[in-house]
């Protein structure tokens, strides 16, 4: 019914129906209304009101699609204004002009299988969706699921060269899983010049964060709009009530109903279904929730007990599952579903080749007169259907069905099955779905009789849950969740909990402090702050809980508060003999200093240490020690041994499903390319590394800001840069350096040497940039200070952690000596890095020496020929802004 009101469907004229009706006699068509409208030529059995202004931003956007371009249109609004009514009139232009439509609808149920719609549109478009959405063996875990992505691409684009135009219609976008969510994101980014357009529809007052991504990102392509879809005018508002109704409504009335309505076509239409002395009275929620129960009230007993069942079912209507679940054979239950049909409470869903129910309220209404433990019974009879159904997604199915069942069925099955739906989505790599699963199998676990409640194995759910939303990488989801786990552990006087989420909070970020992730961590650092005193008597969750304060501190002005904790936390670890818990005080040491320059040595002796010590987080923990490793040795310039840890990482990543940690360790692959001169290959990583940090919460890192920036630097085209929010200072004054803006980068250097800062994992980096910029501009007054800085690391490599390298420290000190005049310092600083260059491999470097090599040598042509053909060389390479700055030497 409420896809025909949301069609205007002249039929809708004809009710009430006759007992015996089936939807063969021919329906008069409504006389014109009195109200002055529009009045648009309607097809068969159908009509279309006012939105004049959209399906000409349609029209227009249907054009550029058949010229080959791929566009995007999001059409928003409440429930009931007509989006997926104007979604419906892009596929009837689409196929006006010979074009294929394909829809897929969202599914309101929490518990959805993850990438619902996307199974959807492949089974439309004629593919496997089994095959293709199964993640590839031998595949990277983090790019496991572009190979998806990449699989779904090919589909639509194939689909797209066999048809005039493809229009791919998403309804209720706003109910689409995550999973979903990151291979549409995907597609905005990756399809074009394709003859495909996506219509989607959005219930506005629903819209997620993940949601709004989405949206985001479709507005930032070429030729996509954004559509709110208006409330219709009161002429439209009398034309659509006449048609409905099948009597013209007079100029008070129309006035009256546009404003009771707000000129929703749904309520309108609702409202026009009612006698008329009703339609002037009473409020327009309770008149649409009326003449929906009066709907239903007129159905036979027996079809509105299947229609029932089917709304507890879902939004879709499977035929076996439904048949499971109300113990009729396929024959009866087949004229139940046509009598529904007949009265157009559920229609045919395109995208399923069989029904759905006609609109999402419809839907509501039927689960809204169900009793609740009926209701309870009815989930628990679809689960036990599920439990033999061949459906891949029956496990995560069958525990939703189960959770709604609660407390109707025994809390024991309820949380097996939770956790059997968590570890299925987690070796699908669905870690958001898997999250989701480990919470409901808390509170199922909470509903257990007393007596089988054990603390430590609620501790090990919520743990699991949080190591879930960590691999999805929701860095502030996690924060989120520890903060309110650590609140409930101190109102329960649980310290061994706090400590245990404070361990697990120690590996939320990989190997990567964790305060890295999250737009706001403040809450959580307080909160393990204040904690301390409640668990000081126990001193395993002491030993936890400082060493998460001490890596959360790790920006701290007083780069001796954390260091102190995290002294105090290794030395209570050590005392217990515990080797749990000495290895998360190990690994909170060992992040705390992960990436800086000042305790590599120490870093690398901790973490030899974690390597060899076995406990319960070995496996994961080995990881985390690799991508640290890569970090530590190729700061000391053990360039062959990073490169060895992290290919055990990525191994370690890929056996363990860990997507943030192989990213990381992306970036690391990315950084070790450059330094050996392959910017080709360190493009690729970045680009990888940058499309996964955008579908997550790890955007908020600033990671892919510092990676584009240390590689324009190298391309020569930093000039026109953003300086990025990690420590934009040190980049805004490489910045100015590039634009050879003098004046600009000593007032800035001014600024940043005054402000001081403690030594963090970018400190050596961003001081070896600066410096570079020192010696490019020929400052003389501020080599002899970046001199100081840099002395006790000539012989390291200068890295911004994993994701950038700005070369060698003592190849840039050689720069500054010379710039002072000691020619004899600065030839011996250049022995250290060709020495360093040659034994790792890094051509880069051996050209800025040979370059120095040429400027320390008397005029000559032979010098200017030899600085020349520098110039040429790194221009081939690449290093466009080495190049630059050879030609601009005086020869």
């Amino acid at each position: 019914m409420q896809g025909a009101i949301l069609r205007h469907e002249p039929g809708l004229a004809a009710w009430p129906r006759t007992p015996g009706w089936t939807g063969a006699e021919e329906v008069p068509t409504p006389a014109a209304p009195t109200v002055p409208a529009p009045t648009p030529a309607p097809g068969p059995g159908r009509i279309f009101v006012g939105r004049t202004s959209e399906t000409g931003v349609l029209d227009r956007m249907l054009d550029e699609v058949r010229s080959g371009a791929t566009r995007w249109v999001v059409l928003t609004g409440p429930a009931g204004i007509g989006k997926t009514r104007l979604a419906e009139e892009c596929d009837a232009r689409t196929a006006a002009i010979g074009g294929n439509t394909v829809w897929a609808r969202c599914l309101e149920d929490d518990g959805a299988p993850a990438w619902w719609p996307i199974r959807r549109i492949l089974r439309e478009l004629g593919a496997d969706a089994d095959t293709t959405l199964i993640p590839p063996t031998g595949v990277e875990s983090d790019e496991a699921r572009f190979a998806v992505y990449e699989r779904v691409l090919g589909v639509v684009e194939t689909a797209a060269t066999q048809t005039p135009v493809l229009t791919v219609v998403l309804d209720d976008i706003q109910w689409a899983d995550p999973t979903s969510l990151r291979c549409l994101l995907y597609l905005v980014g990756a399809l074009h010049k394709r003859g495909v357009w996506f219509v989607c529809t959005l219930r506005d007052s629903e819209t997620t964060p993940g949601v709004q991504r989405f949206v985001d990102a479709v507005l930032h392509g070429e030729g996509n709009r954004h559509i709110d879809v208006p409330a219709l005018a009161e002429p439209e508002v009398a034309a659509l009530a006449g048609h409905v109704s099948g009597a013209p409504l007079g100029a008070d009335e129309a006035r009256l109903l546009a404003e009771r309505t707000g000129g929703n076509p749904l309520f309108v239409s609702e409202y026009a279904r009612l006698p008329r002395d009703e339609r002037l009275d009473g409020g327009i929620p309770m008149a649409v929730r009326s003449v929906l129960a009066r709907r239903l009230a007129a159905v036979e007993p027996a079809v509105l007990q299947v229609l029932r069942v089917a709304a507890v079912v879902g939004d879709t209507i499977e035929m076996d599952i439904l048949a499971g679940a109300t113990r009729l054979d396929p024959d009866t239950l087949a004229d139940y579903l046509d009598d529904a049909a007949d009265e157009r409470i559920i229609v045919a869903d395109p995208g399923l080749r069989g029904y759905a129910f006609a609109h999402g309220l419809l839907r509501d209404e039927v689960l809204a007169a169900i009793p609740a433990l009926r209701r309870q019974r009815m989930h628990a009879r679809v689960a036990e259907v599920l439990a033999d159904s061949s459906d891949p997604d029956r496990a995560g199915r069958r525990a939703r069905h189960l959770m709604a069942a609660l407390p109707l069925v025994d809390a024991r099955v309820v949380l097996d099955a939770c956790v059997t739906a968590a570890r299925e989505a987690t070796e699908r790599w669905n870690s958001e779905e898997a999250a989701r699963w480990w919470d409901d199998a808390v509170r199922a676990f909470d509903l257990l009789p007393a007596a089988e409640r054990s603390p430590g194995d609620r501790d090990d759910l919520l743990v699991a849950r949080v190591e879930a939303l960590a691999r999805a990488g929701r860095g502030q989801t996690v924060l989120d969740v520890v903060d309110a786990g650590l609140l409930d552990a101190v109102r329960d006087g649980r310290t061994s909990t706090a400590g245990r989420l404070a361990a697990a909070l120690l590996r939320a970020a990989g190997a990567w402090p964790w305060v890295s992730y999250g737009k706001d961590p403040g809450p959580v650092l307080d909160r393990l702050a204040a904690l301390e005193p409640f668990v000081a008597a126990d001193r395993a969750a002491h030993a936890r809980v400082l060493a998460a304060l001490a890596v959360g501190s790790c920006y701290h002005p007083d780069s001796s508060v954390p260091d102190g904790m995290s002294r105090t936390a290794l030395e209570i670890a050590r005392g217990l003999a515990d080797p749990d818990v000495v290895a998360d005080a190990l690994l909170g040491r060992i992040l705390l200093y992960s990436g800086v320059a000042t305790h590599s040595r120490e870093s690398a002796r901790l973490t030899d240490e974690l390597l060899a010590l076995p406990h319960q987080q070995a496996r994961f923990d080995e990881v985390i020690a690799h991508a640290v490793a890569s970090m530590t040795l190729m700061n000391l310039g053990d360039v062959d041994a990073a490169t060895s840890h992290v290919r055990l990482g990525i191994a370690g990543c890929d056996l363990l499903r860990l997507p943030v940690l192989r990213v990381q360790l992306r970036w690391m692959e990315a950084t070790l390319a450059a330094w050996h001169g392959d910017f080709a290959e360190t493009r690729r990583h970045y680009d990888t590394a940058t499309q996964f940090h955008l579908q997550t919460e790890l955007y908020t890192a600033g990671s892919s800001d510092l990676a584009t920036n240390t590689l324009e630097w190298e391309y020569g085209t930093l000039a026109d840069a953003d300086p990025g929010t990690v420590e934009p200072d040190s980049w805004s004054i490489a910045i100015a350096g590039a634009r050879r803006d003098t004046a600009t980068v000593i007032r800035d250097i001014e600024q940043w040497a005054a402000k001081g800062a403690p030594f963090t994992w970018t400190t050596l980096g961003h001081r070896t940039l600066i410096a570079r910029v020192v010696a490019d501009l020929a400052l003389v007054d501020y080599a002899e200070m970046f001199l100081e800085l840099l002395d006790p690391f000539t012989d390291r490599i200068a890295t911004v952690g994993q994701v950038g390298v700005i070369g060698s420290v003592a190849e840039v000190c050689a720069r500054l000596q010379a710039l002072l005049g000691r020619t004899d310092a600065a030839a011996a600083l250049l022995d250290r890095a060709e020495d360093l260059a040659t034994r790792t491999s890094s051509p880069p470097t051996l050209l800025r020496c040979r370059l120095l090599r040429a400027q320390l040598r008397p005029d000559s042509p032979e010098r200017s020929r030899e600085i020349a053909a520098i110039a040429d060389e790194a221009a081939r390479t690449g290093m466009l802004g080495l190049a630059a700055y050879a030609r601009s030497i005086p020869t």
